[in-house]
């Protein structure tokens, strides 16, 4: 199983916010792939071991510029929020993007991966929900008792 690095959205994947990614590679990943979601996968200093975070499962994959993001405004706004930044517009999200990925820009075809867990979402202890949601100040909640994700979980945040 390949391990995918999930370092700019570490705590969304944790608290399985997010079923879309984007990648300026991973061209032959097809539906059915299982994928080992990792912090970081390259550039591990000696002695730092990877990471895992979930399994996934990818369901679709699919070349498409990033200027579809606002090039289609209600549709931006819903992948954005798919991708784990629900506070972010879509213009916001691809500067973010470009400036994270080397020689990108607006009109670059990125992969464009939608995929679910394999594994459940963990459970708040206070009402016995998993459904977590990103707050206006980006923090991931609970969505009934409004818990921080990372402070039920604290064994997510290594």
């Amino acid at each position: 199983m390949k391990n995918m690095s999930y370092a700019l959205t570490t705590n969304q994947a944790r608290a399985q916010v997010k079923d879309i990614t984007r990648r300026l590679g991973w061209w032959n990943v097809k539906p059915g792939d299982l994928i080992q979601q990792v912090v970081k996968g390259m550039g591990l200093k000696k002695g730092e071991k990877i990471q895992k975070i979930h399994v996934i499962e990818v369901l679709e994959a699919k070349p498409e510029p990033l200027f579809c993001l606002t090039e289609y405004p209600n549709y931006g706004l819903l992948e954005v929020r798919r991708e784990g930044f629900p506070n972010m517009t879509p213009s916001n999200f691809i500067d973010m993007f470009c400036k994270s990925h080397n020689g990108c820009t607006p009109t670059t075809e990125v992969n464009r991966i939608v995929f679910r867990y394999v594994d459940r979402r963990p459970e708040c202890d206070c009402c016995k929900t998993d459904n977590w949601y990103i707050d206006s100040g980006d923090v991931i909640r609970c969505q009934f008792c409004r818990r921080e994700f990372l402070s039920a979980f604290p064994q997510w945040a290594r």
